[in-house]
Order: C-alpha cells, then structure tokens, then sequence
C-alpha cells in the first residue's frame, strides 16, 4: 500500500512544479484545452471544502493490475485522506500518517511555502499553469448523453519517466472523470475520480489525528522542534 501513497506524492509533485513561473509555452498549447480546465479549475476554487471517493489502478506488463479504492476530504490547507489500511491528516500545521498494518503513526511538520497536499484535483488542475507541459484536446466524444473529452499533457523536458499524462472531462457535468500516467517502461497508473460533495460542514477534528485514541500505538515523532 505506500506504493499507492508514493505515486500520489510523486504525481503532485511532478505536476506541481513550476507553477508560479511564467507560461511562456502556453501559447503553443491548445486554447480549446485551456478554456475547458479554465471551468473546471475555476469551479473546484469556488468549494469551501469538497470530499472526492477515487479509485487508484496500477498496471504493469509483467505483474497484471492492481487497485484500491481511497477517500479524500479537504477544506483550505487541512486535508484527510484514507486509502487502504493508511491514513494521512494535516491541519495545515501538522502531518499525520497513521499506518494500521503497523500500529505506527508518523508525525511531520507541514513545511511553509511548499506543496504538502498529497492529493488534490485542484493542484492536478493548475498544472497546466505551469510551463512543464504541452497540451491539447486529442480525443472527443458523446457517451450517454454526455459530451466527454480526454486533453494529454506531454512533458516539455527530457529524461522525465513518463511520456504524456491524459486527464478524461465530463464537459457536460463540468467534472474531472480520470487521470492516466503513460510511463516509458510500459506501466500506467490511473486516478478514477467519483462524484465530489461540496461545500460541507467538517469538524477540526476529521484533520486531526490522536495517537491517544489507539492503544499500544508507536510514535514515530520527526518534528524539529
């Protein structure tokens, strides 16, 4: 299970890099791509707070499929995420990751000026911000009804591990369906997203994380101070 955290950690990371620098890429990229995950970012900043249901699936040519399913709620900096027997919460101050396989729980400090969510659409969103990116509408389609459209980032410097990373919109219902990496050794890892709650009412609590509350716990304290 920490490879499901690793590659979210990973991902955010990756996707998140530059984001305050200047676009001067952007435009070489498709502006039909940009309007649409304009919307679809604009509409995510407007949550208070949003809890998402996801479904990660690794596939690798030589090892078959895995997956597992996962909960993620956030409100401003504070954010839990559950995902098989792992669980990680911050209340912008401080990080949680508490390991039940392990009886474990390991405590950080939320570092200041730095991305410290591990998951969050939003950040996937603002990528295209960034000038790490080329990107443009490759595939559109209606399903059901729905007007469905797939926009594929492709990796502006080499060496990268990945070839491209494809994002599937429900333009319909303005909604982030899917995230797929393309990895050069042949492997694909992929978020399914369900349906978001907004704007909900979450005590501090569901952020905060209690080692008093498991008996017999270990606590593994990496805070400076």
């Amino acid at each position: 299970m920490k490879a499901y955290f690793s590659f979210l950690v990973i991902l955010i990371t990756t996707l998140s890099v530059g984001l305050a620098q200047n676009n001067n890429f952007q435009e070489k990229s498709d502006p039909n791509a940009k309007l649409i995950l304009d919307k679809l970012e604009k509409q995510f900043k407007s949550y208070t707070s949003y809890e998402l249901p996801f479904t990660i699936e690794f596939e690798n040519p030589e090892n078959g499929k895995t997956q597992d399913k996962g909960q993620y709620i956030q409100k401003g900096k504070s954010y839990f995420i559950k995902l098989g027997s792992q669980e990680i919460y911050t209340d912008g101050k401080t990080n949680w990751v508490y390991l039940k396989d392990r009886n474990e729980v390991q405590i950080t400090d939320v570092e200041p000026n730095t991305n410290n969510n591990f998951f969050s659409p939003q950040q996937l969103l603002e990528s295209y911000k960034s000038n790490q990116f080329y990107y443009a509408i490759t595939k559109e389609s209606t399903i059901k009804g729905k007007k469905i459209c797939e926009i594929e980032f492709k990796p502006l410097a080499r060496g990268v591990s990945y070839t491209k990373i494809r994002l599937t919109i429900d333009k319909t219902q303005n909604k982030l369906i899917s995230l797929r990496v393309f990895n050069r050794d042949g492997s694909k890892q992929t978020l399914q997203l369900g349906n978001v709650v907004s704007n909900k009412i979450y005590d501090a609590s569901v952020f905060h994380f209690d080692p008093k509350t498991v008996p017999g716990i270990r606590i593994e304290d990496l805070r400076i101070d």
